[in-house]
C-alpha cells in the first residue's frame, strides 16, 4: 500500500482537517480523510475539534489509512484516535502530526503562526492525557465529584480518611503525566473556548476538571498550576470573537515557561507565539526550523534586549554570553514567600545611585511579580539592562 502524499495548501489561511470515519464492521483499522479548511471566516462557529496531546515515543509507529493510503503515527496519537473515533458519525479534528506536513519545513513555518487561530477557532479542544493507567479512572472520578460539589456550592468533606488520601494520591499521580509539562499545551489551552479532558475511555469537562482540583486543595507544582490556570480561563473567552494577540511580551513568557519540555529547542520560542502581545511578524519570531538552534536563540535574545548588547551563544544550548552596559539597582534582601502558582513577593535593598533612587521612588522596596520558572532568591542582584 502506498504511503500518503500531501497536496499543497491553497492559501495562507488554510489548514487541513482530519475526518475520522466511523468504526467499520469489516476492520478495526482507523480510516480517515484529509480536507482543506479555511480559517479566514471569523465570527462564526467552526465545527471541528483540535487535539492537545504529547507526541511521545516515535519509534513504535502505528498505521492508519488517510485517503486510502498508509500513514504512520506514534502510539499515543493512535490510541487517542481509537478513543475519539465514533461508531456512527465522522469526527472532524485538527491534529498537528497529520494536518501539518512534518517533512516540509516551509509549510511548518507557515502553519505554526496559525496555531493560535486553529485552537482559538475550534469548537472544542480535546486534551488527551494518555491511556488509562495508574489509578487514572479513580482520579477522574474523584476530580469529577469534587468539581460537581463545587459547582453546586457544596463544600468538600473536611474529614481526612485513608480513602480520601488514596483518592488524592491518585490525582497527584495523574498530574505527573507528561502533558502537564509540555510547552505547546500552554498555547493550546490558553486560547481555547471549550475544553474536554480525556484519559483512556474517561472524559470530563475542562472547567469541572479545574474546579475539582482546586476544591481538593492539592499541592500543585508551578507547571501544573500554570496549565490549569490557562485551562480554567476558557469558560470566560468569547465564543466566536477570537483575539489576535496575547497579553504578555515574549521576554516575560520565556522567563515564566522556559523550563517546560519541548521536542526541539526551537519550540521553547515558537510554542509561545500564540500567547504573546509582541508582533508575530518580527524577524526573530518567524518560525524557522531550518536554522540551527544557536542562531535562532541568538536572534531571539538580540530581539528582547537593547540594541547596544552583543549576544554570543555558548556550548550550553540554553545560555548566552552578553556584552553590554548595565546598572546595578540593588539586592534582594528578603523573599517573603515563593508561591510558584500565583506570584512572588520580595524586598529590595537599593544601592545609592540616582538610577536606583528613581526605581525606589516609583515602585517602592517591596515588589510582587509574576511567577518565574526559576524563583528569585535572597542575595540575587537586580540589574537594569
Amino acid at each position: 500500500m502506498p504511503a500518503y502524499t500531501y497536496r499543497s495548501l491553497s492559501g495562507p489561511s488554510t489548514v487541513r482537517i482530519l475526518q475520522v470515519l466511523p468504526r467499520s464492521k469489516e476492520t478495526n483499522r482507523i480510516e480517515c480523510c484529509l480536507a482543506e479548511y479555511s480559517l479566514a471566516d471569523t465570527g462564526k462557529a467552526h465545527h471541528y475539534e483540535a487535539l492537545s496531546y504529547v507526541w511521545g515515543d516515535q519509534n513504535n509507529l502505528q498505521s492508519l489509512l488517510v485517503d486510502g493510503d498508509d500513514f504512520q503515527i506514534g502510539q499515543n496519537l493512535y490510541t487517542a484516535l481509537l478513543h475519539i473515533r465514533d461508531d456512527q458519525i465522522v469526527r472532524h479534528i485538527w491534529v498537528d502530526a497529520i494536518c501539518i506536513n512534518q517533512n516540509d519545513e516551509d509549510e511548518k513555518a507557515r502553519q505554526i503562526p496559525l496555531m493560535r487561530d486553529i485552537y482559538g477557532h475550534a469548537h472544542r479542544v480535546l486534551v488527551w492525557l494518555g491511556d488509562g493507567a495508574d489509578s487514572s479512572d479513580e482520579a477522574f472520578e474523584t476530580i469529577r465529584l469534587a468539581g460537581e460539589r463545587a459547582l453546586a456550592g457544596n463544600t468538600p468533606p473536611q474529614e481526612v480518611t485513608p480513602e480520601s488520601e488514596t483518592h488524592k494520591a491518585a490525582c497527584l499521580e495523574l498530574l505527573k503525566r507528561d502533558w502537564f509539562r509540555r510547552i505547546w499545551v500552554l498555547q493550546e489551552v490558553g486560547v481555547a473556548r471549550d475544553i474536554s479532558i480525556m484519559c483512556g475511555a474517561v472524559e470530563i469537562h475542562g472547567y469541572t476538571f479545574c474546579l475539582g482540583l482546586r476544591s481538593l486543595k492539592l499541592d500543585l507544582d508551578g507547571q501544573v498550576y500554570s496549565a490549569l490556570s490557562l485551562m480554567s480561563g476558557a469558560i470566560a473567552r468569547p465564543r466566536y470573537i477570537p483575539t489576535t494577540r496575547g497579553e504578555l511580551p515574549m521576554a516575560e513568557l520565556i522567563d515564566m515557561y522556559h523550563t517546560r519540555a519541548a521536542t526541539q529547542l526551537h519550540d521553547k520560542v515558537y510554542a509561545l507565539l500564540g500567547l504573546t502581545c509582541d508582533d508575530p511578524k518580527a524577524a526573530a519570531l518567524i518560525p524557522d526550523y531550518t536554522a540551527p538552534w544557536d542562531r535562532v536563540f541568538e536572534r531571539f535574545v538580540t530581539y528582547i534586549l537593547p540594541s547596544s548588547f552583543r549576544v554570543q551563544t555558548l556550548p550550553d544550548p540554553e545560555s548566552v554570553f552578553l556584552t553590554g552596559k548595565g546598572y546595578t539597582i540593588g539586592q534582594i534582601s528578603l523573599v517573603e514567600g515563593y508561591t510558584s502558582s500565583v506570584r512572588q513577593s520580595f524586598t529590595i535593598t537599593f544601592v545609592y545611585t540616582s538610577c536606583a533612587a528613581h526605581f525606589k521612588e516609583k515602585w517602592g522596596s517591596r515588589w510582587v511579580i509574576r511567577p518565574s520558572a526559576k524563583p528569585v532568591r535572597q542575595g540575587d542582584v537586580l540589574i537594569l539592562l
